[in-house]
Order: structure tokens, then sequence, then C-alpha cells
């Protein structure tokens, strides 16, 4: 193929999106410490990030990012074999571990990365890996990473994932989910997915990105508070980029499975490793949100506020109960709808084909903890507005 051929077909693939009205462009959002986000010159109340304890901009997580960075530097300088391991990541491990009752921990730069980095790791070719249907892509591009063998079960459906478990494999059989969901907001049902691991003789992996920091003791997460063990949950991965208002990830379990990713895990060996002073604030937010009851209390009073009065108001909802909050729309406009929001002072983001299913388009609200009971209340004004114009 030259490189002609390659225009050519860029361009066609570009042009079959712009057709279907699913062309993704990208808009520069600048958000402020009041919870606010300009975006496109307009300046709105911000119902899009997934910082639901509000510790992006905590001063206190600032400031010991700023004292790494000052005794550090600005980047690690090297991966972690080769002397990109800091005292700050030491730190940051430990305090995951003791925070998810977990031996052992391997920080990557992103929860993308982690997945691969995890499967890259532990799963084989001849594993057979048994999914969510509405798992995460990177969770379902890791397996295909590992070259194993991929299913999906249809969505919570424990009968459905007990059917694809029978088949013969010659390797691993994984059972993977996410603890929170990221587009519908609901949650896996962990415990029995647990005893059918155990039952069927699979490894469990659960992603619990949305769920560290606002679910379970001390916001410790669904397997923490299911009482999940290395035993019955042997690969845990989480994200710093939600609740914990950071970046980066970390996959815990037990000190095979870490020294496994530290042996085999070419995405972790081969990367320069996550900014020390990145891992210092990262430190810091576990420590704000592992003592953040109130704040966790405060988010979930605004979720209830916001269920209840989209309800009142006849919004087409999902049964979700966390932070993450979908309005579907169907077929209508869902471009259209989050202009009108804009203009009514409220960012508001659209989840579109391929991300969901079509039929499936839908805003998705994300509540945070110093949202205002009159913020909420003024989105859903605006948001039954929407609907029925």
């Amino acid at each position: 193929m030259t490189s002609s051929d390659l225009q050519t077909r860029l361009q066609r693939r570009l042009a079959q999106r712009v057709e279907l009205g699913l062309k993704r462009t990208l808009v520069s959002c600048a958000p402020d410490s009041d919870g606010f986000v300009s975006r496109l010159g307009q300046r709105a109340i911000d119902f899009s990030s997934n910082d639901y304890l509000g510790l992006r901009s905590n001063n206190d997580i600032k400031a010991e990012f700023a004292r790494a960075a000052a005794l550090y530097g600005l980047g690690a300088g090297a991966s972690h074999l080769l002397g990109g391991h800091h005292p700050e990541h030491v730190r940051l491990e430990q305090a995951l571990c003791d925070w998810t009752g977990r031996p052992a921990a391997a920080l990557f730069s992103s929860g993308f990365q982690a997945a691969l980095g995890a499967f890259g790791a532990l799963a084989e070719p001849q594993d057979l890996v048994i999914a969510d249907r509405l798992a995460h892509a990177c969770l379902l591009d890791g397996a295909r990473y590992a070259g194993a063998t991929l299913r999906r079960f249809a969505h919570n459906d424990l009968m459905s994932a007990a059917d694809l478990l029978r088949a013969k494999t010659a390797g691993v059989r994984w059972l993977v989910t996410e603890s929170v969901f990221s587009m519908d907001g609901d949650l896996a049902p962990i415990s029995a997915l647990s005893t059918l691991a155990g039952q069927s003789s699979a490894t469990l992996m659960l992603d619990e990105a949305h769920a560290i920091g606002v679910l379970g003791p001390q916001g410790a997460g669904l397997a923490r508070a299911a009482g999940l063990d290395t035993q019955s949950c042997p690969v845990l991965m989480l994200t710093f980029g939600k609740a914990l208002g950071s970046a980066g990830a970390a996959i815990l379990g037990s000190n095979e499975v870490i020294e496994s990713i530290i042996n085999f895990s070419r995405p972790w060996i081969y990367t320069t490793a996550m900014p020390p002073a990145l891992a210092a604030a990262t430190s810091k937010a576990v420590e704000i949100a592992r003592g953040g009851d109130a704040l966790r209390m405060q988010l979930s009073e605004n979720i209830a506020r916001f269920r209840s009065q989209a309800s009142a108001a006849g919004l087409p909802m999902t049964a979700s109960e966390t932070a993450i909050q979908p309005i579907l729309c169907g077929e209508k406009d869902v471009m259209a709808t989050i202009h009108k929001l804009m203009q009514a002072g409220f960012y508001v983001p659209a989840v579109r084909p391929p991300t969901v299913p079509t039929g499936g388009e839908r805003l998705r609200v994300s509540l945070r903890a110093y949202h205002t009971a009159a913020q909420i209340d003024a989105l859903v004004s605006a948001l039954a507005k929407a609907a029925n114009d």
C-alpha cells in the first residue's frame, strides 16, 4: 500500500463517519476551581467530569505535587527497572495496598495501559476470557493483546456468563467485568460473579475505576465492600483519574501477580515511570479519599436529589444509583441537545455510537460532591426543557 492508498482509506472512513453524523471532533475545555468549564467561548457548570470528590482542585494535593516536583523534578527520568522507580512510587503502592487490602501493586500511566499490561503479563493465547458485554474497551483490547479467545456475556447476566465458562480451553479461564459501568452507571453483581468464578475454576479480574474513592468502606471500592481477597478476585484494577482527581492506574494482587507484571508486562517494562510528583499527589489524594466520608455523603445526597428531580420531570433514565447518571436520548439529536444545554449554562457530554449501540445515545451526567442543590435543580429543568423542545 502506498501513502496515497492510505490517504484514500482514511478519507473514506472519515467520510463515512460524517455521513452517519458520528464524526468526533476535539474541543478544548478549560475547567476552573469553581466547578465551571469554558468551552467554545462559553462558560458553563461542569457536569462532565469524573472528579466525583472534587480532589482535582484540592489545595493540599496540589501543594504535595509542588513539593515533590521541587525535590525530584518533573519526570521520573527512566522506566521503573532502569532507575525510574522513586520513593514516591513505593509510597503510593503501599498506600493503595493498605487501602484495598492487597499485598502488592504495580503502577501504570493510564488505565488502558494497565489493562494491556496486566493481560500481556498474565494471560496466554490458549486462555479464554469471558467479559461482560459492557466491559470497558481497555479490558477487551487487553484480552486481544494477549492473543486470548474473547467471548462476551450478556450484561450482568450470570447464566450467560456460566454458559460461556463451560467452553473447553487448554489455558486459564478469565471472568472480567467493571464494578461500576462507565456508560450506564450500574453495578456488577461482583459477589455472585466471584462465586461463579470459583465454581468454574476461573480467574476474576475486576476494574474498579469508577468505584474507588466513592464506594465501599473508606471509599476502598466494591471488592473491599464484598470481602473479596486475592483468592476470590486475583486481579484488581484501579484508575486515578476519576475520584482521586489525578492520573494513572494500578494493578493490585498477590506478590506473584505483581512480580509477573514486573517480569513479563511489556507496557510496564518499556515505559518511563509515572512522574514522582504525580505519585506523591496521588498518595495525598488516597489519604484524603480514605477520610472523605463527608464528601461521599454529600455525593450520595446529590445523586438522590438528581434522580428524584429527574424522575419527577419524566426524564428517561437508567437504573444507576451512582454518580454516573445517563439520560437516554434514543434517536433524538443528542448533539443539538448538548448545544441547548450549553446555551442554558450546563456542560453535559453526549455519548454516541460506536461507544454505545445505535439507539443507546445518551447524555452522560456526572455528579460531584460539590454540586449544589440549586445547580442540580437548574440542570434538571434545562434537561426537561431540552427534551420537550
